[in-house]
């Protein structure tokens, strides 16, 4: 993300216009206000998997109701988006400002965001449907262990036998693996954590966001 938007940069001084210049303009505080709320909700999410015991349940939660990088979710994003489509059609019709130069240079930024944090999701999701599969498996082998002690025939007897068996396999499977998801789970979220926090730091530092926002 910090190359992309690194490249949208030199797009807008190619452009003419001085990014620094630009700190003033409505567009670039929106973009700030996409941008830093969805990295603090992952440092937040980055916490939750680093906890000892890694909480993804915690992780889960705040993904879900804090603001991301989610279309759908985040108001923020429904306005920078319209000011792109702004200034695409002015940009289109020979009226050429630093703002909209901004805009068409950031705009596939933003999209780009959500489509960065996907791996992190998804591994969140994974490890917690591991974890919610691995804490019920035991009332689940437990159940059948009783149905099968009070099975009326042999076969019936063997067949919840042999369910509860696969039953204890898969949690075997799942706790050996524990360690392996967390750390797997991590790593992908340190990942895109650390390269958030290097787009942050190259938006504001470019375009002054620190020593201008109220």
């Amino acid at each position: 993300m910090a190359e992309l938007l690194e490249t949208a940069i030199a797009d807008i001084r190619r452009q003419g216009y001085d990014p620094a210049a630009l700190a003033d303009e409505s567009c670039v505080r929106a973009f700030a206000d996409v941008l830093e709320p969805g990295s603090h909700t992952w440092d937040l999410v980055a916490e939750a998997v680093a906890a000892t015991p890694p909480d993804v349940g915690l992780a889960d939660r705040i993904l879900r109701t804090r603001l991301t990088f989610e279309n759908n979710r985040n108001p923020h994003i429904a306005s920078f988006e319209q000011d792109v489509r702004i200034a695409r059609d002015s940009w289109a019709q020979g009226h050429r400002i630093g703002s909209d130069a901004f805009l068409l240079a950031v705009g596939p930024v933003r999209p780009a965001l959500f489509r960065a944090q996907t791996a992190a999701v998804e591994a969140v999701e994974a490890a917690l449907s591991d974890a919610c599969e691995l804490a019920d498996l035991p009332r689940r082998a437990d159940e059948l262990r009783g149905r099968a002690g009070r099975a009326r025939t042999r076969w019936g007897s063997g067949r919840l036998e042999r369910r509860t068996a696969e039953l204890d396999s898969r949690a075997a499977a799942l706790t050996a693996g524990r360690a392996e998801r967390a750390e797997r789970t991590q790593q992908r979220v340190a990942r895109f954590v650390a390269d958030m926090a290097a787009t942050v730091a190259l938006f504001n530092g470019t375009f002054g966001i620190d020593g201008r926002r109220p």
